[in-house]
């Protein structure tokens, strides 16, 4: 296929209707474009304006002129005023076709776009897959809107080959196969031939099939050949009433690949009409079944099936006409019954005195001799009898009303006899769960009425109650019982436990419809925790049931009462925080004194694991008087220019963060062991992880009966870290990181004359305070003071609080599930001093 013509077509096909538009105009200027008036005179460029049977005046002005004076903004065509815009720009007057090209647009994307010019729609020139290559087959796909231009090769010369980008060129030179192959499927496979040594094109591919209402195609972009059913193709048996389409696959499908099947009419959403194909009339048609709309009611007249009525419903039917069963005697009761059709019951009291209704004639007189005569042959109007004046009087009515309320009572004149029809409605009680019926012979009511109890059907559920309800929304709501519980679908006793949960339980007093959380237990992310168990993700987060029993509690200690540890032995949860108290140096895993051994028992300078400080027994020297060279630097003591005084305990240059008197991370505190986050002097940050001042960690630190500030006087603030010092900012000589003495030897217990940290002075004319056991305070507040605290040996002895070793306190010190010796294998006994070693 190459390119299409159907643009040329389509222009050529426009030119015979625009003859048709200026056919008048070529006529009337090549008359010499004039016209004569009545008087023969020939007339300008004006056009003659004449209004029949007006005898209006002729003018002769421009067109242009006439608008003006009208003070309309058109010009009359054709009977019609059109807005001067719209009008061609050849000045004829004729409305133009289109303004832009949108409106040109005919929605169909093979035929290339088209465009407005000049007033008139105008085709395309060049289809959409046109690639101006002349060897190349341009194919459009409406469908799919795709372009596929596949080179055809025998477009070209023999020895020419057609490249899609550059058309026909000669044929490549070649050794293989593979050299020739284009890459395109439905030109067939290119091939080498080797004796000429050059590409020869293959045979395109043959997509016909064997059926007429395919079209077959070959398709580059789904890999080969398509064969695409389409029903136009089938040309049929020529009935209307049957229906052709393109179904190669059936069975029944005939050699044309057509299969022939009977129209399915439509339904026009009336059930009273018959849906049927017409095959005299081409047509379907909807046949008016009046069978449907017959209602066996016979007395309001027969339905019928009419669907255009207005009256109609919405099957389609319209009510029938009443049966009229008037007999045009005046004092016969017209009436129609379903049983016995139109009844004319006479009636005497309509007639004259001496006069009795015939239903054959009307009132005539009467005489009677017996009663005989005056019997009407009617049952319910009574027995008439004949008086003493031979005159018919009526009877006394059937009296039909029998001793229950709940019946309906008739006369029946057709069988002659009284009818007590029960009537349920006449039992209504008021209650929904009462089946109301009128039963005269069941003898249980004198109303006749019998009252039945309703039962709701069982729901399957043992714990609900299957008990009708008189109010409420529902009839069977079906309640659960007192002391169950339905949970997902599943019935339960007060104290059942969730069998995938067992701190869930059946808690009706709670909920009888979801599980309960038992007491003492929490329900926290799926999982069931006893009472005080810990968060596995967070130590300081525990289940306490009486605060919640569905999200962790935040665990607070609040020495020296309730204490929750974390971490370690040194770490106290505060908030739901693990808040790390300093250790003494004899037990923080830090070499403080910088001889390279850490912690008690291993370093001499440790009397025990609470002792904190490792200086050495002997005086301790600083850095910068100690006759070594502790920086490396080849330079020793005042020598270094690292040092600043013999005091200065730091020879390398510039001085740490936990050494150079800053307060680097403004918490107020500067350098080690003041500040928290300092690990020793030698540490370059004082910025710590979650470390508790001594100021706000709730505890006695220095034991005088008071803690934190601003309860205790020796705290500054929250975030002073001692609470040794008796005033604000000032601390004892014997503890404020200072020789106060001038012996090179700071605080205690480096400096010899220091009996403890709270000693005021470092001179050596100060006398020994009294030893904690015998100076009048409770200095580990316990409540008990020297003699009477159980931690006291002596007197003499200066440290009330208890050193039981760890081994033997009761306590898990280490975090390792085990306490003191012999559970814990880390003990090797009683008296072992540390849970670790």
């Amino acid at each position: 296929m190459k390119k299409s013509n159907y643009g040329y077509l389509q222009g050529f096909i426009r030119i015979p209707f625009l003859l048709l538009l200026i056919l008048p105009f070529i006529l009337f200027y090549s008359c010499g474009g004039k016209s004569t008036d009545q008087d023969g005179e020939e007339e300008g460029d004006g056009i003659e304006i004449v209004e029949e049977d007006t005898g209006a005046e002729i003018t002769d002005q421009p067109v242009e002129e006439i608008v003006e004076q009208d003070g309309s903004d058109g010009e009359q065509v054709d009977g019609q005023e059109v807005e001067m815009e719209d009008v061609q720009p050849d000045g004829e007057g004729i409305p133009c076709e289109c303004e832009s090209n949108e409106e040109c647009d005919d929605g169909i994307f093979c035929n290339g776009t088209e465009t407005c010019d000049g007033c008139y729609c105008h085709s395309a020139t060049v289809g959409p897959c046109d690639d101006s290559v002349y060897c190349t087959e341009d194919i459009c796909t409406e469908e799919t809107k795709e372009c596929q231009n596949t080179p055809n090769h025998s477009l070209c010369d023999e020895d020419e080959f057609c490249d899609p980008s550059l058309g026909c060129v000669p044929r490549p030179a070649c050794t293989t196969d593979e050299e020739c192959i284009d890459s395109y499927i439905c030109n067939g496979t290119e091939y080498c031939d080797t004796d000429l040594g050059i590409c020869m094109p293959g045979t395109p591919l043959d997509c016909s099939d064997s059926f007429r209402c395919t079209e077959d195609i070959c398709s580059e972009s789904q890999g080969g050949c398509v064969h695409t059913p389409s029903d136009s193709l089938c040309t049929g048996d020529g009935l209307f009433c049957t229906v052709e389409t393109c179904v190669p696959d059936d069975p029944s499908a005939g050699s044309d690949g057509c299969v022939i099947q009977d129209r399915v009419c439509p339904d026009d959403g009336f059930s009273c009409t018959l849906e049927a194909c017409d095959e005299n009339l081409d047509m379907c048609v909807h046949t008016p079944n009046h069978a449907v709309c017959l209602d066996i009611l016979w007395c309001n007249g027969e339905e019928r099936c009419d669907p255009s009525n207005p009256n109609a419903d919405l099957r389609g039917c319209i009510p029938g006409t009443p049966v009229d069963c008037s007999d045009s005697i005046d004092c016969t009761r017209d009436s129609c019954t379903e049983d016995s059709g139109c009844q004319h019951v006479p009636d005497n009291s309509l007639c004259r005195p001496g006069e009795v209704c015939d239903p054959a004639s009307g009132c005539v007189p009467f005489t009677c001799r017996s009663d005989i005569d005056c019997d009407d042959g009617f049952y319910c109007n009574g027995q008439e009898i004949c008086n003493s004046s031979h005159q018919c009087e009526n009877g006394t009515p059937v009296d039909c009303t029998d001793s229950f309320s709940c019946t309906d009572d008739s006369c029946n004149e057709a069988n002659r006899r009284c009818d007590n029809t029960p009537n349920n409605s006449r039992c209504d009680d008021g209650l929904r769960c009462t089946a109301d019926i009128c039963d005269p012979s069941s003898g249980i009511t004198p109303s006749g009425c019998v009252y039945l109890t309703l039962v709701c059907p069982d729901d399957g559920y043992w714990c609900t109650s299957d008990e009708c309800q008189n109010s409420g929304p529902q009839m069977c709501p079906y309640p659960i019982q007192a002391g169950t519980c339905l949970i997902n679908r599943q019935c339960y006793r007060a104290g059942d436990v969730n069998p995938d949960a067992p701190c869930l339980v059946c808690d009706p007093a709670r909920s009888q419809t979801e599980w309960s959380i038992a007491s003492n237990t929490c329900y926290i992310s799926s999982r069931c925790y006893n009472n005080n168990d810990r968060n596995p993700s967070n130590e300081c987060e525990a289940c306490i049931s009486s605060s919640s029993q569905t999200s962790w509690t935040p665990l607070n200690s609040t020495p020296p009462g309730t204490v929750y540890p974390c971490a370690s032995d040194w770490g106290m949860c505060f908030s739901g925080v693990c808040c790390m108290v300093r250790r003494p140096q004899c037990s923080d895993g830090l070499d403080n004194n910088g001889n390279d051994i850490a912690d008690w028992p291993d370093d001499p300078g440790c009397t025990g694991p609470l002792d904190n400080t490792e200086s050495d027994i002997l005086p301790f020297l600083p850095q910068c008087n100690d006759r070594r060279d502790n920086d490396g630097d080849t330079l020793i003591d005042m020598r270094d220019p690292g040092c600043h005084s013999t005091v200065d305990n730091y020879e390398g240059e510039p001085h740490p963060a936990c050494n150079d008197g800053v307060d680097n991370d403004g918490d107020g505190l500067a350098d080690f062991p003041d500040d928290p986050g300092c690990d020793s002097l030698s540490d370059r940050d004082e910025s710590g992880g979650d470390v508790c001042h001594q100021c706000s960690d709730s505890l006695d630190n220095e034991r005088d009966g008071l803690s934190d500030f601003p309860n205790d006087t020796g705290c500054s603030s929250r975030n002073d870290n001692d609470e040794w010092n008796p005033g604000f900012g000032s601390f004892p000589e014997c503890s404020d990181g200072r020789d106060n003495d001038g012996d090179t030897l700071v605080d205690f217990p480096d400096d010899p004359q220091c009996f403890s940290r709270t000693d005021t002075t470092e001179s050596s004319t100060t006398i020994a305070p009294p030893a904690e056991c015998r100076d009048g305070f409770d200095n580990d507040g316990d409540g008990l003071i020297d003699a009477l605290d159980p931690d006291c040996t002596s007197t003499q002895d200066n440290f009330e609080g208890s050193l039981r070793p760890q081994c033997g306190d009761g306590f898990d010190n280490d975090w390792d599930g085990t306490i003191d010796y012999p559970n814990d294998r880390m003990c090797f006994n009683a008296s072992d001093v540390s849970e670790r070693l």
